[in-house]
C-alpha cells in the first residue's frame, strides 16, 4: 500500500521547472534583474509551501486536482498582474468601455 500511496505522491506533486519557467517568462518582461529574482523566488515559494503543507496520502483526488487548478490560476494571476502594469492604457480602456456599457443599459418593468 506505501508504494501505491508514493506513486501517487509522485505524480501529484507539481513540476518544480515547469512552474519556475513560467514565473521567469512573466517577471523577466516586468521587473529589472535583481526585483525578477525577489519576485520569482516568492512566488515560487508560495506555491511550493502550499504544496509541502498538504497530506499527499490522506488527500482525495478530486482535491489533488483542484490543487492543481489553483497553482495555474496563481500562475495566470502573476501573468495579468505583469500584463497590467506593462500597459496601464489598455487597463484603462477596459473600465472606460465597462462603464459605457452600463450607461447604454435601460431599466425594463414588467407589468
Amino acid at each position: 500500500m506505501e508504494n501505491k500511496n508514493q506513486q501517487s505522491d509522485e505524480t501529484y506533486t507539481p513540476h518544480d521547472s515547469d512552474l519556475k519557467k513560467d514565473i521567469e517568462r512573466v517577471v523577466n518582461v516586468l521587473f529589472p534583474p535583481e526585483a525578477r529574482h525577489h519576485v520569482m523566488r516568492a512566488t515560487t515559494e508560495m506555491i511550493l509551501a502550499v504544496d509541502s503543507v498538504i497530506p499527499k496520502g490522506l488527500v482525495p483526488q478530486e482535491v489533488k486536482n483542484q490543487y492543481e487548478v489553483v497553482r495555474k490560476e496563481t500562475v495566470t494571476l502573476v501573468k495579468t498582474i505583469a500584463h497590467a502594469a506593462t500597459n496601464p492604457s489598455q487597463a484603462g480602456d477596459e473600465s472606460k468601455t465597462e462603464e459605457k456599457e452600463e450607461k447604454g443599459l435601460k431599466k425594463i418593468e414588467f407589468s
